[in-house]
């Protein structure tokens, strides 16, 4: 027997009782999904919360030196540094922290600057790449200041160690 309404029988808008909680369902959770996405990019696009959704992302200046001092720990931890050794590097680390918190907030003024210039009425080419070559310079400064970092932690560890922490990077793709 069929709990449904034949029809030719059924008035106008009535709907099978079975489908009814089901297009409830279907509906509710549209608009949750609907409303989780649109939360969630309005979300990421605020500046003041960037990448909130990548786990143990750094925003202020004290929240990235303690999580590069983290990483750096880890990876002394994997080739067994001794204390003289983990002194010295996180002296390298807060150095290196401190000088790429600069050139981050540049690149933030730079971003800002060519989302402004994209909403003139008229495109100026020329500022627009003015700021495309101050990115490439600040990529160019940040790749160097990290590579100085890395060379500098590397005198500090024996040969062993470093080799401990070659191999370790391989598996991790450091």
């Amino acid at each position: 027997m069929s709990d449904t309404i034949p029809s030719a029988d059924r008035p106008t808008g009535a709907v099978r009782s079975g489908r009814r909680p089901f297009l409830r369902g279907v509906l509710l959770g549209g608009l949750i999904a609907g409303a989780a996405a649109a939360t969630g990019r309005a979300f990421a696009a605020d500046e003041g919360c960037r990448h909130r959704w990548h786990a143990g992302a750094a925003h202020t200046p004290e929240e990235m030196r303690d999580r590069a001092n983290r990483m750096a720990d880890r990876l002394l931890d994997r080739v067994q540094a001794t204390g003289e050794q983990r002194a010295k590097i996180k002296t390298i680390v807060d150095a290196a922290t401190g000088a790429l918190v600069a050139v981050r907030q540049k690149h933030f003024e730079n971003r800002r600057a060519l989302i402004d210039l994209f909403q003139q009425p008229a495109i100026d080419r020329e500022a627009a790449q003015r700021l495309r070559a101050a990115e490439i310079q600040l990529a160019d400064q940040t790749s160097t200041r990290l590579l100085n970092a890395v060379a500098d932690a590397a005198e500090v560890l024996t040969l062993d160690q470093r080799k401990e922490f070659a191999q370790f990077a391989l598996r991790h793709r450091i």
